[in-house]
């Protein structure tokens, strides 16, 4: 028998959905981290009551384009950095920015409602576990020996200071799906997570990007021992992932990742939708001008970049979280995400420049961050 190992592929919608939102994708190196299942059985999901959360109407799509790089500058590369910020650099209006962020701070004033499931009681409701008494203010993992009242093996987890909370059924005895018969069931799954996500208190007008496709894999033979073979194209799982948005704005480290192996056998949740309050020193939005913007990303990038090389730069407003406190809550900060790359293969870079004309206190905690030049 011919030895086959096993490649994880990523559907493209995948990897290139959250980049066609806002030209810069989220930066969330977990996507393809899978952790090893555990048979279970599928658990039965319990409704939480939640109070829908009052979201104003978002700004134009005209200006949702301008918070990134126009489209035209998305696949161009140039060894001019100069000119390659000044094309790339999002086209909003300052006064219309400043604005926004203003609104989103009055309609707000004790910060922009996450998702509802703030404790273990709610967690254990909602997936039906059994009631336990838990004492910890911080992350805490039930071993994969936890059983429900179903005797289905589970772990779980809420961290209080960073708002995450994580879920995972263990389903090894699940076999994958063929691909012909998970691409009947996505349509099934999608309102299944879609359910699942409004019982977590999170309202569809909260998503700047959300999709649900397959995670596939293929088994192929050693190139050494000859010709290679592959095995039939199979789903190893149905996958949700979103990204957050306020009024239009994308928030950084702001996810919602579900598995499922079929429809009714619900695999586990990854969700960080925490409340967003601005940075307590923040007095207005006025923003730095934009020559200063781009002449703090062009030095960067003249420091970091191969001059010789031609290089791609995107960028796009976010809402990026700081914390003043290691051990509490995170604020956010409007600011300018960079991400550049180089057409020889080089290292990419990516950091943040503050949009504040105002200088704002926080950790550093990425030497190689710009906040520090910014300032």
């Amino acid at each position: 028998m011919i030895p086959f190992k096993m490649i994880m592929i990523l559907s493209t919608s995948l990897i290139l959905g959250p980049i066609a939102a806002q030209n810069i994708d989220n930066d969330d190196k977990d996507i393809k981290r899978r952790v090893r299942p555990i048979p279970v059985r599928p658990t039965p999901i319990r409704p939480i009551p939640v109070r829908p959360i009052p979201i104003r109407p978002i700004p134009s799509n005209a200006f949702k384009k301008s918070l990134g790089t126009p489209r035209n500058m998305m696949d161009t590369f140039s060894t001019n950095l100069n000119s390659a910020v000044k094309k790339s650099f999002p086209t909003y209006k300052e006064g219309q920015l400043t604005q926004v962020l203003s609104n989103i701070k009055k309609q707000f004033p004790q910060g922009v409602p996450g998702h509802s499931v703030k404790n273990y009681s709610l967690l254990q409701r909602l997936f039906d576990f059994p009631k336990t008494s838990i004492r910890s203010r911080n992350s805490l993992v039930l071993g994969p020996q936890t059983e429900d009242r179903q005797g289905h093996r589970f772990t779980y987890g809420i961290d209080i200071v960073e708002d995450k909370l994580f879920v995972h059924h263990n389903l090894e005895d699940k076999k994958p799906l063929p691909y012909k018969t998970a691409l009947k069931k996505l349509r099934l799954v999608k309102r299944e997570h879609q359910s699942l996500i409004k019982k977590m208190g999170i309202q569809n007008n909260q998503m700047l990007f959300s999709n649900t496709d397959l995670i596939l894999i293929q088994g192929q033979t050693d190139p050494k021992l000859g010709t290679v073979k592959k095995s039939t194209l199979m789903a190893d799982s149905i996958f949700t992932y979103g990204l957050r948005h306020v009024n239009g704005i994308m928030v950084e480290e702001n996810y919602i990742k579900l598995y499922s192996k079929d429809s009714q056998s619900f695999e586990g949740a990854d969700i960080k939708w925490p409340t967003i309050k601005f940075h307590p020193s923040i007095r207005e939005f006025k923003l730095k001008n934009k020559r200063i913007l781009m002449r703090l990303i062009t030095q960067k990038l003249k420091r970091e970049m191969n001059a010789k090389s031609a290089s791609n730069v995107k960028m796009a407003v976010v809402l990026r979280p700081v914390k003043l406190h290691q051990s509490r809550p995170a604020f956010y900060i409007p600011s300018i995400k960079v991400g550049a790359y180089s057409k020889n293969g080089e290292a990419g870079n990516l950091f943040y420049v503050d949009l504040l004309a105002q200088t704002v206190k926080y950790i550093n905690e990425d030497a190689k961050d710009s906040s520090q030049a910014s300032q």
